[in-house]
This record gives C-alpha cells, structure tokens and sequence, in this order.
C-alpha cells in the first residue's frame, strides 16, 4: 500500500475550475495521427505547441522524480515524442504538492492499479492520465490510446483500453471518479457514476493522489 497523507478535501475549487478552463479551451489539431495539444503559457509554463518541441531532460527527470514508482519506469522508457505528449500534462497536476483525499477514498483506492497482468495495467495508467486532463471521457479515450501506442501496443481501439482497465475503472467510478456502462433509463450503453459524481476540485485529487510518488 502506498503510503498518504489522509485530510478532509481542501477548499481550492476556484484553482481547479480555473486548471479546468483552461483544459477546455486547448485544442487538438491533426498532425498526423500525433496528439498535439496547442499548450498556454500559463504562469510562465512552457509552450508545448509545436510536436517537435517538448520538455527539457531537466523537466523529464522532475516529473519521473514525483510519480509512482511503476509509471516513472513506464515513463522512463517511451520516446522523445511520447514525452511531448505525456509530461506536459503530469506538469500541470502540480504532483509535487500532497494530494488530500478523505479516509474512505484513500482505502478505496489503495491498490490501484488493481490489474495483474502488464497490459491491463499499462492501460490503467494512461486512462489515470487521461482522466487527470478533466476533459471529458472522450479525450481520456484517446489520450489512453495514445498512451498504449506509446508504451508499444499500436492499433488499441478506446473499447479495448478501456475493457483492458476495466477493473481500475469500476473502482474509479465507485469514487466518483469515472463513469461505468449502465443502464440510465435512456436505454442500454449509456454510463453513469456508481456514486454520484464528486467535484473537479475533488477529481483532481484522487487523480493526483493515484498518479504522484
């Protein structure tokens, strides 16, 4: 069990909504099959906006010092192009401060990833990472598959991810943190919390909580 620092959920919603304005006005140009996002300079940060860009040695090393474990040695080995697409967006989630999430939450989440096997696992992390951009289930699908290409298994489609993860998705949502397949009474297919769905201040940090060291 990875260890954590158990609070009540802080009041910073005005910060989340504005890291969330901002999410939602990035585009995705097409270049290529390349996820590009056209990155802000946001308090001094970088732009990424340019696919032959991309952070530092310095910037990489930063992050792959505030994840997991198991991410910084999946991180370590994707190439230079994976990096442009991949460390901006853990830059953003600010991992180097603690995240507070409450005592149920944390138990909850205590083994996750719950896969076993590498590629369900592997999965589970770029649907993490994609889920932390609070886009949208849309844009996780693909920043998940983006991150499966990366990580060497091309040509996944967003059902195949997201059933290679499934497990990790059911405890998300049991959060509030991702959605499930159900039944809304709009007919069969569509997707719904198992709990009713928390904050995007509260999102950010079970996401941040899952993904930093």
């Amino acid at each position: 069990m990875k260890s954590q620092r158990v609070t009540t959920f802080p009041g910073r919603d005005a910060e989340i909504a504005d890291l969330a304005r901002r999410w939602a006005h990035w585009d995705k140009p097409d270049r290529g099959g390349v996820m590009d996002w056209a990155w802000p300079d946001v308090d001094g940060e970088r732009e990424y906006a340019d696919a032959d860009e991309g952070p530092s040695e310095a910037e990489i090393a930063e992050v792959l010092g505030l994840v997991r474990p198991e991410l910084r040695d999946i991180l370590a080995d994707l190439d230079a192009a994976a990096h442009v697409e991949i460390i901006p967006v853990l830059q953003t989630l600010g991992l180097d401060r603690a995240a507070s999430v409450g005592a149920p939450v944390a138990e909850t989440l205590a083994d996750v990833p719950v896969e076993v096997h590498s590629v369900g696992r592997l999965a589970a992390w770029g649907r993490l990472t994609g889920l932390s951009l609070l886009a949208g289930g849309d844009v996780a699908d693909q920043l998940a598959v983006e991150f499966m290409a990366a990580a060497g298994y091309p040509g996944m489609s967003r059902k195949q991810v997201r059933e290679e993860c499934a497990q990790t998705r059911r405890v998300l949502a049991l959060v509030g943190a991702d959605s499930w397949p159900g039944d809304s009474g709009k007919g069969a297919g569509n997707v719904r919390p198992l709990i009713p769905r928390i904050t995007v201040a509260q999102q950010l940090e079970v996401y941040r909580f899952l993904l930093q060291r």
